[in-house]
């Protein structure tokens, strides 16, 4: 298959930045700041209380944490009514959408600056997506690919944060796709 195949399976079909977001079963926030998502949160960033820029040269506006809270957990978090007790869930992504993620990120990281050819980097893909369907297993994970449009201001934001994975329960990654 072509990377255009693998691509085709992600959301939306122009430049854009698609989320992974990876949580035990049942674990996966909602749109209050619950355990749940205080366990995500400090599981996948790097450095919460460093400063960041968002609107010109300042680079001591807002931390991390409060940047991604307030710009980032909208759009991936799932919606929970307290009216109606009840939780619309983001969609559930499926074995072929995380083996596409997978393979279009190692794509990306190694086909524009040469380091591989787009053959390789699509059969090293799909090994590397083995094997975190391996320590992420659909029946034990709940897998979210999150479409986040070019140039928006949750793309901005997601740029100048520095993610880092600690923890074998949560798993959290990015690709720009051009």
């Amino acid at each position: 298959m072509s990377i255009h195949d693998y691509l085709d399976r992600l959301e939306g079909n122009s430049k854009r930045h698609i989320l992974l977001i990876v949580t035990p079963k049942e674990k996966y926030p909602i749109n209050f700041l619950d355990e749940n998502y205080y366990s995500l949160e400090n599981s996948i960033l790097q450095t919460p209380k460093e400063y960041m820029s968002l609107y010109g040269d300042d680079p001591n506006e807002i931390m991390h944490y409060v940047a991604f809270r307030e710009y980032l957990r909208p759009v991936i978090s799932d919606k929970y009514s307290v009216a109606y007790q009840t939780t619309d869930k983001i969609k559930r992504s499926r074995k072929e959408e995380i083996i596409s993620f997978i393979v279009a990120k190692h794509f990306y990281d190694n086909v524009p600056s040469g380091t591989k050819k787009e053959d390789a980097a699509i059969s090293d893909g799909l090994i590397l997506a083995d094997d975190f369907l391996s320590k992420f297993p659909l029946n034990k994970f709940e897998h979210v690919l999150v479409k986040v449009g070019k140039n928006s201001d949750e793309a901005n934001v997601l740029i100048d944060i520095s993610f880092q994975n600690r923890n074998d329960d949560y798993y959290f990654d990015h690709v720009y796709i051009h």
